[in-house]
């Protein structure tokens, strides 16, 4: 085994390096910067260097990893709906033991989109018995923009890198099956395919939904295609799939499936109601080579999915565009069976558009995506947003490129001259949906940690509260270690905010209520906001100035003048770091006082 596993490197050597180099330029300047710098603007990263730190913390010092006190203090958080990446963490542990933030964070995701593009050219290089063909899908799978805009600063999202390995094995033991491929093999083959999809259910419940969307796509079109109800080792190999993937995947999926907060999780509408046609087809003025701006663009007041990542980029360009046509062709002039591809990436194209298409941001017609129609199936439910669906389309996407080159590749001549234009082609390929120059921010670590690092213990309020805030805070948190009252996961448990509905103060800073106008009034909330904290163990207040709050205009500015009359312990052009029982004797300032 481990010979033929040399050997199969060996024979890969070229195609990983030149997935390396692409990884570098594909990246840059993150490769360069990644000592000190996370990718992206998206706060979701945040959130994932966050949790990172809490697996490592949980372990050292024996917290229940599915219930961290460190978020939404005094209370704490249930997170069990939101697991570590647990297949990553062999990987990071020891790269954050030798480096720290953010360098084991860059360099573990890195690995992850260099094993995602290598895992791809191995499965297509099974269908397409061809490695340029290989090469050029796992490096659209790997590099495109809709992979990197998600893998990036998305990782309990975008990590998909063993979905191709367990695509491999699972299509090839399906076919298997046809033959006289004994049953132990059977049984030995669909035993690493289960174990392969569980480490995508292991990363997260969204990606092993990616993996069973496509597997389970896959499997029902070949059912039908190759009349696989015949053979007995079909039957056998399925449910031994079935059997080891539920086994192996229950100590994840049981303690979710019994978490009192799953029902309330689901609850809600779905995010995103739908793409806006003309920016579907609308061409970028800037980079004539795009042709789409986005396949999930969301076309509602809240946000679109070039806002969501923070970036103005195309999903499929009109190189990928045309090779993909060809894979079409491909499927209509050599090999029906690639029909297979084409409607796998037509129904996960149609299921990305959302409940509503609209036109010029006018609903057309309320009814024609077929997801009204799925909008209550939990798996639909759990995805929530509707681009998810377009990363799934991605990977059928992927292999019809490939089936579009090899198309162009049965009728080339190799010499020099086609051979640059292959490459050039290849090249304009990835540039149409490339992200570059990937955007990079320094990790934060302001100076009030170090002030806090060298103070006697006591919780951490922040102000101003929000959604995007509390993401910043909890990458800062990772720095001072300390409790805090708040923190930003989705879909939180029904009480998380309890505690801060109960303190008059933080009360206003949830825009739960008006913001004090009365200065009798404003003493009285406040003394008693500061008593309250101080009870439930808090002792440190940091008002954060360069963090945006929904009226942001409004109450940021309202804070700033009311802790005015305060002398905080420290004080720059980040935040202002209070010591809550200085603050008991301070009278509010409000701006009707001047």
């Amino acid at each position: 085994m481990l010979n033929q596993l040399n050997h199969r490197l060996r024979q890969d050597a070229l195609p990983i390096l030149l997935y390396l180099v692409t990884l570098v330029i594909m990246t840059y300047p993150l490769v360069f910067v990644m000592h000190d710098h996370i990718p992206m603007k998206n706060a979701d990263t945040s959130q994932a260097i966050w949790m990172n730190w809490w697996a490592i913390t949980a372990f050292e010092n024996g917290y229940n990893i599915n219930l961290t006190p460190f978020m939404f203090a005094p209370n704490g958080l249930d997170i069990t709906l939101f697991p570590p990446r647990w297949t990553r963490l062999p990987i990071w542990i020891p790269l954050y033991q030798a480096f720290g933030e953010p360098l084991a964070y860059n360099l573990t995701i890195l690995l992850g989109t260099l094993l995602k593009a290598y895992g791809m050219y191995l499965f297509c290089l099974w269908l397409f018995k061809n490695r340029i063909a290989a090469w050029t899908s796992g490096a659209f799978f790997a590099f495109g923009s809709a992979m990197l805009q998600i893998a990036l600063p998305q990782p309990l999202t975008g990590s998909m890198e063993w979905i191709p390995f367990f695509m491999l094995v699972y299509a090839y033991t399906i076919e298997q099956t046809k033959g006289k491929t004994s049953t132990r093999k059977i049984i030995l083959l669909m035993l690493l395919a289960a174990i392969l999809f569980v480490f995508s259910v292991y990363i997260n419940l969204k990606i092993g939904i990616f993996a069973m969307l496509l597997g389970g796509g896959y499997v029902a079109l070949v059912f039908f295609w190759d009349r696989l109800w015949q053979y007995r080792s079909f039957w056998i190999g399925i449910v031994t799939f079935g059997v080891f993937a539920l086994g192996l995947g229950l100590p994840i999926l049981y303690p979710v499936l019994a978490n009192t907060n799953l029902e309330g999780a689901v609850e809600g509408e779905l995010e995103g109601m739908g793409i806006d046609i003309v920016n579907y087809i609308k061409p970028m003025e800037e980079r004539p080579i795009n042709y789409v701006q986005s396949i999930a663009s969301l076309s509602n007041e809240y946000v679109k999915f070039n806002e969501f990542t923070i970036l103005d980029t195309p999903y499929i360009g009109i190189v990928a565009f045309v090779f993909a046509l060809m894979g079409v062709w491909y499927a209509v002039r050599v090999d029906n069976r690639v029909y297979i591809w084409v409607i796998l990436a037509f129904v996960f194209l149609i299921l990305s558009f959302g409940l509503e298409w609209m036109w010029n941001g006018r609903v057309i017609n309320t009814q024609l995506s077929p997801i009204r129609f799925l909008q209550d199936n939990i798996v639909v439910v759990v995805l929530r947003w509707m681009y998810r669906f377009a990363l799934v389309f991605w990977f059928p996407l992927s292999v019809l490129i490939g089936y579009g080159l090899l198309y162009r590749l049965r009728n080339l001549k190799l010499d020099w001259k086609q051979s640059s234009l292959l490459t050039l082609s290849v090249v304009m390929l990835l540039y149409g949906t490339s992200i570059f120059p990937i955007q990079t921010r320094p990790l934060p670590i302001p100076d009030y940690v170090h002030v806090l690092n060298e103070s006697p213990e006591g919780y951490i309020v922040n102000l101003p509260l929000g959604r995007q805030e509390s993401k910043y805070y909890m990458v800062v948190q990772i720095q001072h270690r300390r409790p805090m009252n708040e923190g930003s996961i989705a879909r939180l448990p029904s009480g998380s905010y309890d505690f801060q509905k109960s303190i008059p103060l933080l009360s206003i800073m949830r825009g739960r209520e008006p913001l004090w106008d009365d200065q009798e009034i404003a003493n009285e909330e406040w003394q008693a906001s500061m008593q309250m904290l101080l009870d439930n163990g808090f002792r440190y207040l940091v008002l954060h100035k360069k963090v945006q709050t929904k009226n942001w205009k409004t109450t940021q500015q309202w804070l700033l003048d009311l802790f005015r009359n305060g002398d905080p312990i420290h004080n720059d052009d980040v935040a202002r770091l209070y010591d809550i029982e200085d603050l008991l004797t301070v009278t509010p300032h409000l701006p009707d006082e001047e």
